[in-house]
């Protein structure tokens, strides 16, 4: 992964890329807010999910992990975390509210299908670009995360499937935000 240009540019071609998401919560509680709702409905035929979080997300009362989430309490450098968002096709950046939205920049800028929740910022940016699903905003009060996540991974399988992480998207990416 370069880390010559942020956000990151995308993994080379000789890099691993998981069948998998990553989700970095840094120190937000914005975004920390948004996982129990999530991981709630995370089921175990859904592909793995690494949780990075600089601190504890304290908010998960009656949700157990299931076996296909992986939660790090750590601070990654920058080369750790460019490696991650490199290496793996999804990348969920839900939050309770966003400025700017600078981890779903990083996902589209990497190419990576992205799970988001419809708050202000992530509606204006991504609401009609190809590789972004939708959530509803459960950190709101919203329900029903189970269907609608289990719509959201079977569009991350078909973009997944077509290839679709590829130079298109991450092309978009660079004329949007650079």
């Amino acid at each position: 992964v370069s880390q010559s240009r942020y956000p990151p540019v995308a993994s080379s071609p000789t890099e691993k890329v998981e069948l998998g998401f990553v989700w970095f919560l840094g120190g937000s509680k914005n975004k920390r807010a948004a996982v129990a709702p999530i991981v709630n409905a995370w089921l175990p035929e859904y592909p793995p999910l690494s949780i990075y979080s600089t601190e504890p997300v304290t908010d998960l009362s009656g949700v157990t992990l299931p076996s296909n989430v992986r939660m790090e309490v750590r601070d990654l450098n920058a080369e750790e975390r460019n490696h991650l968002g490199g290496g793996n096709r999804g990348h969920i950046c839900c939050s309770r509210a966003e400025g700017f939205g600078y981890t779903a920049a990083e996902a589209e800028w990497q190419g990576a299908f992205t799970i988001l929740n419809d708050i202000p910022v992530y509606r204006q940016d991504y609401g009609d670009i190809s590789g972004v699903c939708m959530l509803p905003n459960y950190c709101a009060g919203g329900s029903g995360a189970v269907v609608d996540l289990r719509g959201a991974i079977a569009a991350y399988r078909a973009y997944v499937s077509q290839n679709q992480m590829s130079i298109g998207r991450r092309q978009r990416a660079r004329e949007r935000w650079e």
